[in-house]
């Protein structure tokens, strides 16, 4: 009788899961529509681990809830500083055998559909091939290289990151003009560029504060 009801099991926890998606990423189930249908495979040139590899576990509850328990094999030889540098550059765009692939689906070449960041923190750092959208004329380029002086950066040279701080100097991927006074933003998050605003103002000042008079 377990092995009849597996098949039922599986079939309820993946709907749960697509559920999941559809509420977390806006994910639609095939058929639904053609934006969001499972996509073929990417064709990467490396071997990934085998399903088994991993470890999987399954509870249900009374009242419908399932929890899911993935335990994959330890990634060898990777630091710290390498999955910071992936979560800040997992969007965008990248070119793979002529074609344009969301960076996304070439990392998770199989199943995986979309992704997308709701909100990042304002942490002010900046990587090597990160998207950046240069104000106020909207252009969007990457970081090809982040460059110190002698002195700044212990013997000077690249980095592969820079932080709120640092000194660097950011040399872009494409031609764009980028002059003194322009902004260099998150290009998924720029700030609003604008010539007007809003702002409460405290004066201080014994003569009276007079609209549409210039102050310096």
């Amino acid at each position: 009788m377990a092995g009849a009801l597996q098949p039922t099991r599986r079939h309820f926890l993946r709907q749960t899961l697509w559920l999941a998606g559809l509420s977390a990423f806006g994910v639609l189930p095939a058929g639904c529509g053609q934006k969001w249908a499972l996509l073929p495979p990417r064709p990467v040139d490396w071997s990934m681990k085998p399903l088994a590899s991993a470890k999987v576990a399954e509870r249900f509850f009374p009242d419908g809830r399932v929890e899911l328990h993935i335990e994959h094999e330890i990634l060898r030889g990777i630091t710290p500083a390498m999955l910071v540098w992936w979560m800040r550059n997992i969007e965008g765009d990248m070119e793979l055998k002529g074609r344009s692939y969301p960076r996304y689906l070439i990392w998770h070449p199989i199943d995986h559909i979309h992704f997308s960041v709701r909100d990042r923190l304002p942490d002010g750092s900046v990587g090597v091939g990160s998207e950046v959208r240069v104000l106020p004329s909207g252009r969007v380029t990457s970081i090809a290289r982040i460059v110190t002086m002698p002195g700044e950066e212990g013997d000077g040279g690249d980095l592969e990151q820079a932080v709120a701080g640092q000194s660097v100097t950011l040399t872009f991927a494409d031609e764009v003009d980028c002059s003194r006074g322009d902004v260099i933003a998150a290009a998924i998050d720029p700030p609003e560029a604008a010539d007007q605003f809003e702002a409460v103002i405290v004066w201080m000042a014994e003569d009276e504060l007079l609209p549409g008079r210039g102050y310096w």
